[in-house]
This record gives C-alpha cells, sequence and structure tokens, in this order.
C-alpha cells in the first residue's frame, strides 16, 4: 500500500497522474464492502478480551450476535432494549403484572410461518390496535405488536425483540389476556365501558337511526337519516323534506334563503319579502308593521274590498262607501264680518265616522291645512247625503279653498272650491220698499206690515187655496248680481183653527219685474201651512222638511250663484237653476183660511259679491 504523503505528491497542480500511479492510489483504500478482519484493528481483540461490560462499548460500534442473522445494533439501541426487557420481563418470561402497563388485548397465533404472509391472510383473524402476533418458527413463536391502521401493511406490525419463545414462556399471559375484558360470546357491535371493571357492552342501533349517549350508555336517538343521508327525519322514519320534524321546532332566528316556491304550507322569503301558502299552494305575503307596506297591501285591493276594509276600521260606524260632494253651498262665504257662515256639503256617504271624523279647509294647493272644523260644529245625518258645518271666517285671506273630509280610514278631498271673499256690499235693509198686494173681496188689514227689513202678514179669513194677500219688496239685486240673503220666518201666532185649511203661504224670492200679482211668484221659497191642530208643515221648494206640532220658528237662506240658486233651511239644501237671469225681490203671500192666523218674518242679513 502507498502511503498517503506519495498519494498527494501525484496529484499536485500541474501534475497528471499515470495509469499506475491511479491503481496504486485506490488499492491503498478499503472499500465499504470490504470487512475488516479483527486481527487488523489495532488493540481492538484485546479490548474485547477485556471488556464484556456493554457500557463499556464506545458509541459508534455495532453489534452482531455470533452464529444469529446479521440484524445490527448501537450502543443507544442495545441499553433501550435492555432496560425494557428489564422493566417488562424477567428470568426470560413477560411480567404478567405488566401486561396492563402495555395496553395488551389478545394473543393471535398465526398459522402463517411468516409475518408476510400472515400480513396478507390478515382478514381471517379478528384483532385490534396492540394485540400481538404469534408467527410460528421451528415450533417455536417469534412475537409482533399491531400498532394499527391498515393490517394489510407489514410496516404496521411492530417486531418485539422477542424470538424463539413458546406460549407457556409468558407467565400467566393468556390466562391475564382472557380476563383483561369479558368477551362477547354473539357477534355484534360493542364499546369498551371504562368505568369500574372495563367490559364490553353492546351497541344495537336501529338502521339508519343516530345514537346519543345517556351517560353510560349509547342508545338509539328519534333522529332518522334516509339512505344515502339525503334526508333527515326527527321523530319519524319516512322523512319527506332534507330536514323533517314532526312537532314544534324553537330557535332564536330562522334565516331563509330567496326562495320563489309555492308549494302547500310553506313560508318562503322571495325578493326581500316573507310569504306563506295555504294548503292548496295560494301564496300571500306576510304583513309588516309599516305604512308602505300596509299602503302597498291596499293599493292590490279592488275599490269595494278598500271600502269593506275602511267600513271595519271605522268599527261600522259612519257610511260605508265612497264619499263625495257634487255641491258645496254656497260657494262664496264672507269674512268682512265677524259672524258664524254655514256651508253645506251634498254628495254621497257624508255620515262621517263618530269613531274618528274632521273636516279641514285646505288653501288651494289642496296640501296645507288652514283650519280644522271643531267637531261639534259639525252636523252629518243618517243617509249620507249631506253635511253641515259652520265656522267663523272672519278676516280670513280673500282666496279659493277646498274641503278635505275624514271619516276613520277613509279621505276625501273636494273637487268643488268654495270662496272667501273680504269685501261684500250689504243691502241697506232699512231703505226697502214694499208693495202690498189684496185681493178684491177682502178687506186690507191695517194690522199688517211690510216695512224695511220687517214683515207681518195676517192669512185673511175667507178660506180658499188662492193667494189673497201679496207683499213684493222693490228690487233688492239687481241682474247678474250673486247674492246672500237670510230670511226669519215665526209662526208663533199662526192660529189654531178647528178645520185646517190646506192652502200654503210662501216666503222667498221673485223676478222684481214685472208687477205685484195675485199668482205665486216667489221662485226660490219656504211654503208652510197647517195641518191639523197645533200641527205644521215646513217645505223646502216643495219638499217637506218640518213636521211639527208645535208653533216653530225657523230660517230661510238663499245663496245665488250664476243661475244656481242654492236654499237651505236646517240641514236641508235645495238647489234650483232659473233659466233667466234677472234682477230679484222678496215676495210673501198667503191663501184665506177658516180663521186669522198671523205670521211674520224679518230679513236678518243680505249682501252681493264682488
Amino acid at each position: 500500500m502507498t502511503d498517503l504523503k506519495t498519494i498527494l505528491s501525484w496529484f499536485q497542480t500541474g501534475d497528471f497522474p499515470t495509469e499506475e500511479e491511479f491503481q496504486q492510489t485506490f488499492s491503498s483504500f478499503r472499500h465499504k464492502e470490504t470487512k475488516i478482519p479483527i486481527a487488523e484493528v489495532e488493540n481492538l481483540e484485546s479490548s474485547l478480551n477485556n471488556k464484556a461490560n456493554i457500557g463499556d462499548i464506545p458509541d459508534n460500534v455495532a453489534l452482531v450476535d455470533e452464529g444469529q442473522p446479521a440484524n445490527v445494533f448501537n450502543k443507544e439501541q442495545v441499553i433501550a432494549m435492555a432496560m425494557m426487557l428489564t422493566d417488562y420481563v424477567k428470568d426470560g418470561k413477560i411480567r404478567a403484572d405488566k401486561i396492563e402497563s402495555l395496553g395488551l388485548t389478545d394473543l393471535i397465533e398465526a398459522d402463517e410461518k411468516t409475518l408476510p404472509e400472515f400480513v396478507s391472510r390478515s382478514n381471517n383473524y379478528n384483532f385490534q390496535q396492540n394485540d400481538f402476533i404469534a408467527i410460528p418458527v421451528n415450533g417455536n413463536f417469534s412475537l409482533f405488536m399491531f400498532k394499527g391502521g391498515d393490517k394489510k401493511i407489514t410496516e404496521n406490525y411492530l417486531p418485539t425483540g422477542l424470538t424463539n419463545i413458546t406460549t407457556s414462556m409468558v407467565e400467566g399471559l393468556q390466562d391475564a389476556l382472557n380476563k383483561k375484558l369479558e368477551k362477547p360470546t354473539v357477534d355484534g357491535n360493542y364499546f369498551v365501558n371504562m368505568s369500574g371493571n372495563s367490559t364490553y357492552k353492546a351497541i344495537n342501533p336501529g338502521e339508519n337511526h343516530l345514537l346519543f349517549w345517556d351517560g353510560s350508555n349509547f342508545k338509539n336517538s328519534s333522529i332518522f337519516r334516509e339512505n344515502g343521508g339525503l334526508k333527515f327525519g326527527i321523530g319519524t322514519n319516512t322523512p319527506n323534506e332534507q330536514l323533517h320534524l314532526t312537532d314544534r321546532a324553537r330557535m332564536k332566528a330562522l334565516v331563509l334563503e330567496d326562495n320563489s316556491e309555492a308549494l302547500p304550507q310553506q313560508l318562503t322569503y322571495n325578493n326581500k319579502k316573507f310569504y306563506g301558502t295555504d294548503s292548496v299552494g295560494l301564496k300571500r305575503q306576510f304583513q309588516f308593521a309599516d305604512y308602505e307596506a300596509m299602503y302597498e297591501t291596499f293599493n292590490n285591493m279592488t275599490p269595494e274590498q278598500n271600502l269593506i276594509i275602511s267600513q271595519l276600521l271605522n268599527g261600522g260606524a259612519g257610511s260605508g262607501g265612497n264619499m263625495s260632494v257634487n255641491l258645496i253651498s254656497p260657494p262664496i262665504v264672507q269674512s268682512q264680518y265677524n259672524s258664524v257662515e254655514y256651508i253645506t256639503l251634498q254628495g254621497a256617504n257624508l255620515n262621517l265616522s263618530s269613531v274618528s271624523r274632521k273636516i279641514e279647509i285646505l288653501e288651494s294647493d289642496k296640501t296645507i291645512v288652514k283650519v280644522v272644523i271643531p267637531d261639534n260644529q259639525i252636523q252629518v245625518y243618517d243617509n249620507g247625503i249631506q253635511l253641515i258645518f259652520y265656522y267663523n271666517f272672519y278676516e280670513f285671506t280673500e282666496a279659493q279653498y277646498f274641503i278635505r273630509l275624514t271619516s276613520g280610514s277613509k279621505v276625501y278631498i273636494t273637487t268643488l272650491d268654495f270662496k272667501v271673499t273680504q269685501t261684500v256690499e250689504n243691502v241697506n235693509l232699512a231703505g226697502i220698499k214694499w208693495n202690498k198686494g189684496y185681493s178684491s173681496d177682502i178687506i186690507p188689514d191695517d194690522s199688517d206690515l211690510a216695512e224695511g227689513a220687517d214683515f207681518v202678514m195676517n192669512s185673511p179669513k175667507d178660506y180658499s187655496p188662492l193667494i189673497k194677500k201679496s207683499f213684493k219688496s222693490d228690487e233688492i239685486f239687481a241682474q247678474g248680481e250673486d247674492f246672500y240673503i237670510e230670511i226669519k220666518v215665526n209662526l208663533l201666532s199662526y192660529g189654531n183653527p178647528s178645520v185646517p185649511p190646506m192652502s200654503n203661504s210662501f216666503v222667498g224670492i221673485g223676478y222684481s219685474s214685472g208687477g205685484n200679482t195675485l199668482s205665486p211668484s216667489a221662485l226660490i221659497y219656504s211654503d208652510f201651512a197647517q195641518v191639523g191642530l197645533n200641527y205644521y208643515h215646513v217645505r223646502n221648494n216643495g219638499t217637506l222638511l218640518i213636521d211639527s206640532v208645535v208653533p216653530i220658528e225657523y230660517i230661510i237662506k238663499i245663496y245665488k250663484t250664476g243661475n244656481l240658486f242654492r236654499t237651505t233651511i236646517g240641514n236641508n239644501t235645495s238647489l234650483v237653476t232659473l233659466n233667466n237671469n234677472s234682477g230679484y225681490s222678496v215676495i210673501v203671500q198667503s191663501p184665506g183660511r177658516l180663521t186669522k192666523a198671523t205670521f211674520q218674518g224679518k230679513i236678518l242679513k243680505a249682501f252681493k259679491f264682488n
């Protein structure tokens, strides 16, 4: 062999080793597959002869048992195995009191002669993690421990390092293993009960039922899984939905995905709204407690349905139909004088609900409320054809106004307006002149009076349906003028005949043109008659208003706008249109009676609208 110094000289910079020098170089080293004889290791043989203790062996020296398979272990591995054997093996036998610590559960005696053969046929054996596998070797056994996992993988079986042993060598092992757990005597599903003495306990679930633990046993729950796990039932073995409950469910919240289905008896959420369906799948939206949702609900109803709902909201009070107003009378009211003005509305369903009613005067934009009429200044009627309210418009701004009616949940704004004017021209009532006309068959009565605003007429004692007396004022309102006039009529001295006459007396207005005649000439009027003892009829333009058994007093109000005349007596309003627009006078007329009777009157106010 060539020494190292010589070899290095062959490989200096610039040198080129020859073939012979290469051969000598590599021949001078010992290859790894070449074993080193003990004799060639300096002092090794004498050291081995002098050192039998394992602790004295250098850490990097491996040991091979003479005559045994070449399983090589270093010092650390050998010490670990020696310590394990010291703890668990005594006199070449496993200590029975250490079986518990080893976690042994069973000892499997294999028929196969090698571990690979056993692994390939492991399905023929019933064993589990930490069980010992005894592989027969020449009448004895080698022990392997199954560490768990796939039984078909050889690496999952750990060699114990114990070979050439017999079952009898394991002192008390089989008996201890047999007593480790009382193994079930029949096939089934079991779990190990670790409380007290460890025992097997049966698990006998119904097919496809989920289990629950009651603290000591696994038992069937009421949760059933349909084959495949697509549907679960609680309380039912035939779920027809992904989750099917047979009783109520309770939770803090339920989050619904967007779903447009309409299956029977279903709750869904779709397009930001919640829905419910009835037994046939009819879908209805859930109601929210806000104005927008309520508006949308009513907006989708028919007018007839809305009227029914309105009447329900009104508690059944008031008219049930849609309100309407086709007349506001008078259409012009004054604000010059500090006095109340009566306004009559005529139309349909005007019997406002007593539960919640309101009349508001709106400015011309129909949004700004000018005033709310006090409830005690409103008079409604069961027939719903008209209503009357009064208000003092004193110092109101001259303008056009509308009226808003509220009856419970119903609201209506008139399409007609009325005007408030601050400039009116009063008629000089004291300056009114009268013409008195009498039938030729009666003598004028000195107690008759017609002067200024006042008149007194004594019905002549001459029973006849014909007009016997007629008082006519001079022209109070000129042609084309719009006006308002109030006339009070008093029947307190109208007489008490034993046989009542049937003819009527008249108070009203007529054309100022032409003379004072005994023919009925009042075109807009109230007529009255005594039809029984202390019994009277009062009419408004021929319509019966008052049927009274006591003497009465009442006021006639007449408005003229254009050719339209509105006459109001009490809570009744009559409308008349005259074709001829002329000047107008006040006319008072009476027929004859069986006994003398007196009625009187007074013009309370009269003014023209400019």
